[in-house]
């Protein structure tokens, strides 16, 4: 049966228990507040109560989604998944018994056309997982995608804005769309991810020491970031904001102050930001962030630090400075060389500038 406990933990206290009969393990899952735990439990307890998964095609995704909301939580995930796993009808057998490699290629065949290869990777990519998912529940004997080629991902230079650019930006947004300019200048001066600041609470400010701390992060790591001179009026107005109101959120609707904004804010956002001709979403600002820590002689541990990040490797993705320099350097050279005519043999002849 599932049961709730709480932690110790200062973020999602409350955790729910329950045993998953497909693969006979102990799963958990955390939350910030008891009711949702207490939601969450009833809907373990029905799991739990399962006997056995229908070999069918539909009833399998039905169980592999529920799973997923269970262990995700987020609506959006498993509308993606529901969507590229669903595009499989009527390319496949209705038993997953009898679904192979040459039904996946076929249903590759059909839907290629109409989509990029960037698109038709990531579709395959799930379609693989929940394959996999079945394997592992012994619904199938293989995974019928591994008999299958993935198309190359076409990889594109990552676009973040300049320094002129952020300060256009907020001189834009400050006038006429306030709370697009303190996202944006929290975005700026700490290089929060747009989940990481939409769940900032008041808790989690500290302005005497100037700390904030980001306690629901990805991979669930807390860290603290320093709060800067421009950041702190910023943080402040809105805490104050916020315990007017009597809510924990600092980013959320006045008129639903018991939850946060969501992330349709930060799309609106970004169709703006489309609109007034920038290059770059509002993850831009992130990858700014750490290009000047970078300028500024940060280290790659010190900026992965301040991110979040698990590896080195994810930090070198974010830092654009040496690829500038790298760009200057290049320009350098070419500056110290001019073409002056011919050197009488029908090439060029080159002289270094003075």
């Amino acid at each position: 049966m599932a049961f709730i406990e709480k932690t110790a933990r200062r973020t999602r206290p409350w955790r729910v228990r329950w045993r998953c009969h497909k693969t006979d393990r102990i799963r958990s899952k955390s939350f910030a507040q008891r009711t949702e735990a207490e939601q969450f439990r009833t809907v373990a307890e029905a799991i739990e109560r399962e006997t056995a998964i229908s070999g069918t095609f539909d009833a399998a995704l039905a169980a592999y989604l529920q799973e997923i909301q269970i262990l995700n939580g987020s609506a959006r995930t498993v509308a993606v998944y529901r969507s590229c796993i669903g595009s499989l009808r009527g390319h496949i057998p209705a038993e997953l018994f009898e679904i192979t490699a040459e039904d996946i290629r076929r249903w590759r065949q059909a839907v290629a056309a109409g989509i990029t290869a960037n698109t038709l990777a990531h579709r395959m990519k799930v379609i693989k997982t929940f394959f996999t998912w079945c394997v592992e529940r012994g619904l199938c004997r293989s995974n019928p995608m591994d008999g299958v080629k993935r198309p190359k991902r076409t990889k594109t230079v990552p676009r973040w804005p300049n320094t002129t650019e952020v300060r256009r930006i907020l001189e834009q947004t400050r006038a006429k769309h306030p709370l697009w300019a303190d996202l944006i200048t929290v975005a700026a001066t700490t290089g929060m991810r747009r989940k990481e600041i939409l769940g900032i609470r008041r808790s989690d400010i500290d302005l005497e020491r100037r700390r904030l701390r980001v306690a629901d992060p990805k991979g669930h790591q807390e860290r603290v970031v320093d709060i800067s001179a421009v950041l702190f009026p910023v943080l402040e107005r809105r805490r104050a904001a916020a315990q007017r109101i009597k809510t924990p959120w600092i980013f959320c609707n006045p008129n639903e102050p018991n939850k946060p904004y969501s992330i349709s804010v930060y799309q609106r956002l970004c169709r703006w930001l489309k609109a007034e001709g920038y290059e770059h979403r509002m993850h831009g600002f992130r990858h700014w962030h750490a290009s000047q820590l970078a300028a500024n002689g940060a280290s790659v541990s010190d900026i992965q630090a301040v991110l979040g990040h698990v590896s080195h490797a994810q930090t070198l993705h974010y830092i654009h400075s040496a690829a500038d320099r790298r760009k200057a350097l290049v320009s350098a050279v070419s500056a110290t060389l001019q073409t002056t005519g011919t050197d009488g043999q029908g090439g060029l002849h080159i002289v270094p500038s003075k």
